[in-house]
């Protein structure tokens, strides 16, 4: 068992391209999710929430004004295919 443990974080940790990649796209997925929690439902935006929005903006290298600014640009798009 401690083998299996051991080889399950040694994958988890490594700088594997397509697990990196993977972060990277659940970073952007969440960010997104809690920037639009944030803007529509300020309410349930919390200090836990907040926290975890600083983290993953954190992760991927962005202010949150620019997070917020590309996330518009990506919501007027929809918009404007729809």
């Amino acid at each position: 068992m401690d083998d299996i443990s051991s080889f399950i974080l040694e994958n988890f940790y490594s700088d594997d391209r397509r697990l990196v990649q993977d972060k990277r796209v659940s970073a952007i997925v969440g960010a997104c999710y809690l920037l639009n929690l944030k803007k529509f439902h300020p309410e349930l935006f919390g200090d836990r929430d907040a926290r975890m929005l600083a983290r993953l903006l954190s992760e991927l290298g962005l202010q949150e004004e620019t997070a917020s600014v590309l996330l518009e640009e990506i919501n007027r798009g929809w918009k404007d295919s729809g």
